[in-house]
């Protein structure tokens, strides 16, 4: 059984989800090995044919985020400049190291990646200088803003790259998967 779907953006395949998995912590309560599904459909797939495999999770700590971290070698966590935000960064480091502790061996937190800034308001800028002074190396250096372009992107279903190919969220884009790669490098 194929569980990628092919694009028409060279080198990108995906993995989708199904309907069914809005319902996916309910589904599987009962069944105590289910956080190794996702790792278990992915070992499937012949790793020789990509790079990196991204894997999107919603912002609660139910089965799919919980999935996605038992497959995961690297765990890169979005985090807008608001006080909720940089208080459940805190816990997101101690989940993390409490699932490669237990479970993940090969788990590491690879970082903060600022997210939806807008720099014309003082109280995100202020926060986004509080995140880089706590964590240091932790945060990534490469930033997204709120920009509508991403929105737009997404509307039409489109990588950003290929819909505003020379903008600036493009770049941020290209920026990120670089220090990703080198992040990849400097553990290997």
């Amino acid at each position: 059984m194929q569980v990628t779907v092919n694009t028409t953006i060279p080198r990108v395949d995906l993995l989708p989800t199904n309907p069914r998995q809005t319902n996916l912590d309910e589904s599987l309560s009962d069944n105590f090995d289910a956080i190794y599904f996702l790792k278990e459909a992915l070992e499937t797939i012949p790793i020789a044919k990509y790079d990196f495999a991204i894997i999107d999770c919603p912002p609660q700590h139910g089965y799919a985020t919980h999935m996605a971290v038992m497959a995961a070698d690297g765990v890169i966590v979005p985090v807008e400049c608001q006080k909720w935000a940089i208080e459940g960064s805190q816990k997101m480091i101690k989940y993390v190291d409490r699932i490669r502790k237990r479970f993940n061996p090969n788990l590491s937190l690879m970082g903060f990646l600022i997210n939806k800034l807008d720099i014309r308001r003082v109280v995100e800028v202020d926060l986004k200088d509080e995140l880089r002074m706590t964590y240091g190396d932790l945060i990534f250096d490469t930033e997204f803003g709120d920009h509508v372009q991403y929105v737009e992107a997404a509307m039409l279903k489109k990588p950003i790259s290929i819909y505003k190919e020379h903008s600036k969220q493009a770049k941020s884009y290209i920026a990120l998967v670089k220090e990703i790669e080198q992040h990849v490098k400097k553990d290997v």
